[in-house]
């Protein structure tokens, strides 16, 4: 169907049109479709609908062309080249154009115009009359025998045109050429039965050269606007300027229509924007469009409502924004009609929201009866409903019966409001089944009819019971937040949750609101919060109730409950034990010990440790529990209960060490402390997680500490390594320093015993322990320590060693010194002395001896019976020492002549050499003899003392008497048998003599190395011999008198060529109050022992008696503990063995 006027759809006979391709056909039949551009077209099917398509009959065809006309699609037609015309025989008839009127429109293309000759476009009749639309030089329209004449002069004979020709009265004949009058003639009406295009039958010349893309004919005169509505559309489609107005579409410029307006642009002639419409019947309806130019006002001359092919008086509104509203009354025709707008010439005018409609004042509608289908009535909510153009009155009433029996009468109920609440309308009632509506609308304004729509009436179930709860158990139980939040889902199984309440401890009071976890209670399912106001500690019950929009409440019977404990109150303070704070260790792996403590609502759950390890290396434990009879063993560490098995809950502890375990972290330092300051934190951690902490610092401290700048203040200078001191009592001084804090020094000296010009032993003096001041934790502190007792002369070792606060030891530090005369300090330090000093220097060299000890009466019979004992192997002791003094002095020089085979230079050196050694012996045995001289005069001395101190003087006389004889003979005889020294002299000179022959090049080296050896071998034996002796007898001696054994055992020192030494350190008879500790000596020695919890061993036992077998038992210990303990013994020098320990029994 055309898209235009409607009405003329009967008048329509014959439609055809190129670019519908689908109505062409490369065979009469129809059976063979055009499908590409050259193909021949030999059938052109008529689109009216009345069947009256056009072929060819033998004669050449005309063929397709698909883009002939503004791109769209054409029949070409060439006499040239035989593509002559399409015809059909059926159109023409007396009874399709009855009336004798027709019209016809042709839209081609030529582009050559030969001189004189005829092309026909098409042909309607001949002979009597036609209508035949020529091209010629002379005219374009030949009405047979009236000829509109001249009609070419303002018309272009070549492009692209739209022709039309029509008569309305049988003989008055009008040409337009693209929407312009061309000439107009009279003629009379005269048919024929054939119809073609492209050729007038009756002229075999006048045919057609180009191309023709639609050709519409009607059986009537169409008026001016019809023919103006086809041309324009023609216009439109094919791009022919022909004055209409151009259609777009424009969606920037629009009133209210998101699909935008119709933007319409005229030319020369005034168009018409209409659309076919049958309405039914007669009544009066409102025609509304929106209209819109420049912005300027809009008016008849820019725009008019047109109906059924004229304007109609138009009303002008402002509406705003330049756009007008166009407002007028029409009556309505049972047909189709063209409604619309026309639009002046040389207009542009945006057009939108065009309406046609029937205006009614009032009306009532009444609903059917809808049920609800719930058997137990219905809760009625809130009707909405949607309407425009009217007032509307909205009345409902609802009823137990389907036909409404029972039901208030509309005329008593009141109006509705959309989006009300319907319930509490006088007209319904809850718990009915059944509803009825009625609309009332009226309105006054002509140009709209009322509307209503959207009409929705809310409605639930009857319900009468409260929604139901559940509620969430507050978690973690017991819980440190007294403002707990607790959550619950409500849900409502007919109408929706309207709130939710709590009340704490009770129901009798006042309730309070919880919270929709969306913001609102609204839905049948509705999640929410309930938080009370701060809570004390203890027990509490939450009861939750909630209510249903049918306003049903849970009774407090059934509210739903949660009980709790509420605990915001930490464990109780605590002590901590051990270790102390700021105190040092050197234990990495410290025991963490601290009180237990309690909590007094919801109970301890756990302790735990941390430790800050610095900048790495932390760790912890947690977990740790809080009460037990036994150990808690695990693989990283161990906890010890302590006391918890009594009744007495005040005196239990806990402690806690860690283990070396691969099951720590990589970043937990194998559990251990790392050396620094480090802190260590016990939580105590109740059921609602409220902790208690307590910490210390603890200082561990790995490293010991080290000494500098070591002298003697009294320092007169130094030689070969000793410093020269003239002071018997001279102060050490030094320098300590730590990483942390050092604490004290030790010092041990030595007094150095010559013999033959070698060290043989030395013996300690005195040993010193010197306590620093260190409030401040300085790292370094100086120090001055003053020898308390008076220092024989001679050479000393000095021994000193730092400690820090946690008990780290320095390496021994040694320095050495001389405590000489004045003239013998300056002799070495400047090689001369005065006569003057010589009597001073030998009055200071005198060394007093030492006191003797008073012994106890009670005490001097055992010693008495002991004392025979001893004579016999000290008498042996003296008389062994002559007999290897003497042959080692005797053959000091007769081992040189066996030496022939040496050079005289060899022998030279050799014989030197000998000399030095006899020299030195001669020395060695005269410091020999004045030491064996003091020393017997000591032993006879103490013989002596002791025999008058006895109580039976003379009893044991005879038995006293030899024995002091035999020592003062032995001491004589010590000289009278020097010389049969010589003989173990020259044995060892001999051994001596073979080894240097055996050596494959005797040169001054070995030489060198042999006398050394013999020199060094010869005083080896020789001491090694005489303290051995003098130490078993002086031993023994202790029994009898300890003066006596020591005055031995010191003869001994003199010879002893080994330091003391501890060996066999033993713990026996352990019982959970004593245990029995003892060690042995190399040498005669005395004894302490040094004990106590930890290596601070505040107890000691000691015993001066000179012994190698040393033994104490220690009493009054506690049972089931761990003890420390070192050894000490003195003789040759002092020696201990610390750092050990023993656990006493339980009971």
């Amino acid at each position: 169907m055309l898209p235009t006027d409607t009405s003329l759809s009967s008048n329509l006979k014959f439609w055809v049109d190129a670019t519908d391709q689908s109505t062409l056909f490369q065979d009469s039949a129809g059976s063979s479709p055009v499908t590409a551009n050259g193909q021949q077209v030999n059938s052109w099917n008529d689109k009216s609908g009345n069947g009256y398509h056009i072929t060819q009959n033998g004669m050449g065809n005309p063929t397709y062309e698909s883009s002939a006309i503004n791109s769209l699609a054409g029949v070409y037609f060439n006499i040239a080249n035989n593509d002559y015309y399409l015809r059909n025989t059926s159109l023409l008839t007396s009874s399709n154009f009855s009336t004798q009127q027709g019209t016809v429109f042709t839209v081609y293309r030529n582009d050559t115009f030969p001189t004189n000759n005829h092309f026909a476009l098409t042909t309607i009749g001949s002979s009597v009359a036609s209508v035949d639309l020529y091209l010629t030089t002379s005219f374009n329209g030949d009405f047979r025998n009236a000829r509109i004449e001249s009609a070419n002069y303002s018309y272009p004979q070549t492009g692209t045109h739209i022709k039309s020709v029509t008569t309305s009265s049988g003989n008055g004949w009008k040409l337009y050429a693209d929407g312009s009058l061309k000439g107009s003639a009279s003629h009379s009406w005269g048919i024929n039965t054939t119809f073609a295009i492209g050729a007038e039958l009756n002229h075999g010349s006048s045919s057609f050269v180009g191309y023709i893309s639609e050709v519409i004919i009607f059986n009537t005169g169409l008026t001016d606007t019809q023919r103006k509505n086809i041309e324009a559309y023609l216009q439109g489609k094919y791009a022919v300027s022909a004055g209409y107005a151009t259609l777009t579409r424009d969606t920037s410029t629009t009133y209210n229509s998101s699909a935008g307006s119709a933007k319409l642009v005229t030319g020369s002639n005034t168009t018409a924007f209409n659309q076919s419409v049958n309405v039914g019947d007669t009544n009066t309806y409102n025609l509304v469009s929106y209209a819109r130019t420049d912005g300027s006002a809009v008016t008849s001359s820019d725009v008019e409502l047109f109906y059924n092919g004229s304007t109609i008086s138009t009303t002008y509104t402002s509406v705003g924004s330049g756009w007008y509203k166009l407002t007028g009354t029409l009556t309505g025709a049972n047909a189709s009609r063209l409604y619309g707008v026309q639009v002046k010439a040389n207009k542009t005018v945006y057009v939108d929201n065009f309406s046609l409609n029937n205006y009614a004042s009032s009306g009532t509608l009444t609903s059917s009866i809808f049920d609800t289908e719930f058997s137990a009535g219905a809760a009625w909510g809130t009707l909405t409903y949607t309407s425009s153009g009217s007032t509307v009155a909205v009345k409902v009433r609802t009823s137990n019966s389907s036909s409404m029996a029972g039901a208030t009468d509309f005329s008593s109920c009141s109006a509705v409001t959309s989006g009300n609440d319907i319930s509490s309308n006088s007209c319904v009632t809850d718990s009915h089944r059944y509803i009825q509506y009625q609309l009332s609308l009226s309105t006054s304004d002509t140009s709209s009819t009322p509307t209503f729509s959207d009409v929705s009436i809310a409605f639930a179930t009857y319900d009468a019971d409260a929604p139901s709860i559940s509620l969430t158990a507050l978690t973690p139980d017991p819980n440190s937040d007294n403002t707990p939040t607790l959550s619950g889902t409500a849900t409502e199984s007919v109408g929706t949750v309207s709130n939710v309440q709590f009340q704490m401890d009770s129901t009798s009071g006042s309730w309070t609101a919880c919270t929709a976890d969306d913001g609102a209670f609204d839905e049948a399912s509705e999640t929410f919060t309930c938080t009370p106001s701060a809570l004390s500690d203890g027990s509490h019950t939450m009861y939750v109730r909630a209510t249903d929009s049918n306003s049903n409440t849970t009774s407090n019977a059934s509210a739903s409950t949660d009980t709790f404990i509420i605990d915001v109150t930490a464990p109780a303070s605590f002590d901590l034990d051990s270790p102390g704070h700021e105190s040092y260790t050197t234990n990495q792996r410290p025991t963490f010990k601290w009180k237990a403590t309690t909590d007094a609502t919801s109970g301890l759950s756990s302790y735990s440790l941390e430790v800050d390890n610095g900048d790495s290396g932390d760790f912890s434990i947690t977990g740790i529990p809080t009460s037990r009879t036994t150990d808690y063993d695990t693989s990283k560490y161990l906890v010890h209960y302590e006391n918890f098995s009594d009744s007495d809950s005040t005196n239990n502890y806990i402690s806690i060490y860690t283990k070396s375990s691969s099951s720590w972290g990589s970043g937990e330092n194998d559990g251990k402390l790392k050396e620094g300051s480090r802190t260590w934190t016990i939580k105590a951690i109740d059921a609602a997680g409220n902790e208690r902490s307590e910490g210390r610092t603890v200082i561990v401290d790995l490293t010991g500490p080290t000494l500098s700048s070591l002298s003697s203040s009294d320092s007169a200078g130094s030689k070969d390594g000793y410093q020269l001191v003239t002071n018997q009592k001279p102060s050490l001084t030094g320098t300590i320093t730590d990483n942390y804090s050092p604490d004290k020094v030790e010092i041990s000296i030595y007094k150095e015993n010559y013999f033959l010009g070698a060290i043989t032993s030395k013996e300690l003096f005195t040993t010193l322990t010197y306590s620093l001041s260190n409030g401040a934790n300085s790292k370094s502190l100086s120090f001055s320590i003053p020898v308390p007792d008076s220092l024989d002369y001679g050479s000393y070792e000095v021994n000193i060693k730092g400690q820090d606060k946690a008990g780290n030891k320095s390496g021994i530090s040694t320095i050495y010194f001389k405590v000489l005369t004045a003239r013998q300090t300056k002799e070495l330090l400047q090689g001369k002395i005065s006569k003057e000093e010589k009597k001073t220097i030998q009055d200071n060299a005198q060394v007093p001896l030492p006191r003797l000890e008073e012994k106890a009466r009670e005490r001097r019979e055992k010693e008495a019976q002991e004392f025979e004992k001893v004579i016999t192997p000290f008498s042996q002791t003296f008389s062994v020492i002559p007999d290897l003094i003497g042959n080692l002095y005797k053959s000091s020089t007769a081992w040189i002549p066996a030496f022939a085979g040496m050079t005289k230079e060899v022998a030279g050196m050799a014989r030197d050499a000998a000399g030095r050694a006899g020299r030195t012996i001669a020395v060695a045995v005269k410091e020999v003899n004045v030491a064996m001289d003091r020393s017997s005069d000591n032993i006879q001395k103490e013989i002596v003392s002791t025999y008058k101190s006895m109580p039976s003087m003379v009893s044991i006389n005879q038995i006293l008497r030899p024995a002091a004889d035999t020592a003062i003979a032995a001491r004589k005889e010590v000289g009278r048998r020097l010389e049969n020294g010589g003989q173990m002299l020259a044995q060892i000179s001999n051994n001596t003599l073979i080894a240097v022959r055996n050596t494959s090049i005797a040169s001054e080296e070995n030489t060198k190395r042999a006398i050394n050896k013999f020199y060094s071998e010869s005083s080896k034996v020789l001491a090694g011999g005489i303290s051995k002796l003098a130490f078993g007898v002086g031993e023994r001696a202790d029994i009898v008198s300890n003066r006596l054994s020591v005055a031995i055992v010191n003869f001994g020192y003199l010879f002893a060529t080994e330091p003391t030494r501890i060996y066999d350190v033993s713990v026996a008879d352990l019982s959970p109050t004593s245990v029995k500790v003892s060690w042995r000596t190399n040498h005669p020695a005395n004894g302490k022992i040094n004990y106590g919890l930890d290596e601070s061993y505040p107890l000691d036992a000691q015993t001066s008696k000179r012994t190698t077998y040393h033994e104490f038992t220690l009493t009054n210990l506690t049972s089931n503990t761990e003890y420390h303990f070192e050894v000490m013994s003195q003789n040759k020098n002092y020696v201990y063995d610390a750092n050990r320990k023993f656990t006493t029994p339980k009971q």
